[in-house]
């Protein structure tokens, strides 16, 4: 039972509609909570309940039989209740036949899954809203940017081009038939008969979607997966792995990195529609990540790359207005480069500027794109956290302290590199509480680690 509490420190709050307790529903259970989740289960049967307005997103098991016309009706009902734009993923089995793509609203997304595979439904539910806090902090800067008189960025949008597919595998009936139909629908589809050969296309250029058929075999298909999750340029590339659903260990597949299953006596049609779906979500996806890695020259310091304390207080505000109207979390957190003064007097401040700038580009690394680093004093860098308990931002300020702390920065060409160490407090904002109060609170939290 999760209670109002717990939906208040939740990282985000969840329903779940299903078809009754099984041990699958509580090993989703299990998923959800483990990713700090409220999630609240209801019968996929009944009316949402009221309360599910307060809700980020809504994650629909439709995988029983006869359970797929009960998730078109509770999609729409989701729609019409609270932000329209809340996420949605339903589950769908890969073998169930009734399963139309036009019963549903044009957001909603599919996964499809076998029965007992929780990781599927987590994942996509993570994946979904990582993508609509991009999108929220998106409109924001947009926001920010109009109204310091920066009109000229075009809002982020997906690219037209045609879809690129990678296709792992020996080819087969079915390999040839999806080729034949992603040629139909306009899409380029590129066959490599091994992984080894698969890497060497994806590291010399953009792919949509990776295929990886059911020749290949399955701890080859979750070894691809896995290996993309730790490639920085290929972690949120889609990988479908076209197998037999009976065959083969799903759960293993979705927790290493696949993003779901596509029965091979459902090809081509349905294939050509998942990668189609999955292709549009990760071209939006780059988009929304490009425009937040670049912001205008005039909003950031020249010699740190970072957002101007001008642009902060402009910016927070919004931010923490969205946030309280969504009911999310924001935190801030506040750095102190502890070395700055000493080698702008050993080595001038044109050097402590190299630092500086040295330093930033590594923090920037080890943030998500959405989190605002702004330079607020020569000496001081803070972050914002969107979306993020304080808790959870203190961990990510921690991992940043030490990445920083162990590393060396060239001050001067001839020298073999200086230390820079930081002290860091972070807060979480508080509804109703002024931008300038939540700043002071930061700075007050980094005081204190500082005595």
């Amino acid at each position: 039972m999760t209670t109002s509490e717990d939906m208040n420190r939740a990282r985000a709050r969840v329903i779940c509609l299903t078809d009754g307790e099984t041990p699958a529903v509580e090993a989703l259970r299990t998923r959800l909570l483990d990713d700090r989740y409220a999630a609240t289960f209801q019968s996929i049967q009944n009316d949402i309940a009221a309360a599910t307005n307060e809700a980020d997103a809504l994650l629909i098991d439709a995988r029983d039989p006869g359970m797929f016309s009960y998730a078109a009706k509770q999609a729409k009902r989701w729609s019409e209740t609270g932000d329209s734009d809340r996420p949605v993923a339903i589950l769908v089995d890969p073998l169930e036949e009734e399963t139309s793509l036009k019963a549903f609203l044009p957001h909603a997304e599919l996964v499809f899954a076998p029965r007992g595979a929780s990781a599927a439904g987590a994942a996509r539910v993570r994946e979904l809203l990582r993508l609509r806090n991009m999108a929220e902090e998106t409109a924001a800067r947009l926001h920010s940017f109009a109204s310091a008189g920066v009109v000229e960025l075009p809002s982020p949008s997906f690219s037209e081009k045609t879809v690129n597919a990678l296709a792992v595998g020996a080819p087969s009936r079915h390999f040839l038939a999806a080729e034949k139909a992603l040629a139909a629908k306009g899409f380029t589809f590129v066959a490599a008969l091994t992984s080894a050969t698969a890497f060497d296309y994806l590291e010399h250029g953009p792919f949509d979607v990776v295929i990886a058929f059911a020749d290949t075999d399955p701890e080859e298909i979750a070894a691809i997966a896995a290996a993309m999750r730790r490639n920085a340029r290929l972690h949120n590339t889609p990988v479908i792995a076209a197998v037999d659903p009976k065959s083969t260990s799903a759960e293993d597949l979705f927790s290493r990195g696949v993003s779901e299953i596509v029965a091979p006596a459902r090809l081509p049609h349905v294939l050509a529609e998942r990668v189609d779906a999955y292709a549009r979500t990760h071209r939006l996806s780059d988009a929304l990540r490009g425009f937040l890695s670049a912001p205008p020259p005039a909003e950031v310091r020249e010699a740190s790359g970072l957002f101007t304390s001008r642009f902060f207080g402009r910016h927070f505000p919004t931010v923490a207005e969205r946030a309280e109207a969504n009911g999310r979390p924001l935190s801030v957190a506040c750095f102190r480069l502890l070395e700055h003064a000493e080698i702008a007097a050993a080595h001038g401040p044109a050097a402590a500027e190299r630092v500086v700038r040295q330093t930033a580009d590594l923090m920037r690394l080890l943030i998500r794109v959405e989190d605002t680093a702004v330079r607020l004093a020569e000496d001081t860098i803070l972050i914002v956290f969107p979306s993020t308990l304080r808790e959870d931002a203190d961990v990510a300020a921690r991992r940043i302290a030490g990445v920083v702390g162990h590393s060396r920065f060239i001050a001067r060409d001839d020298d073999g590199g200086v230390a820079m160490h930081v002290r860091h407090g972070v807060v979480e904002h508080v509804p109703g509480a002024a931008a300038e109060e939540t700043l002071a609170q930061a700075l007050a939290a980094m005081a204190r680690r500082l005595m």
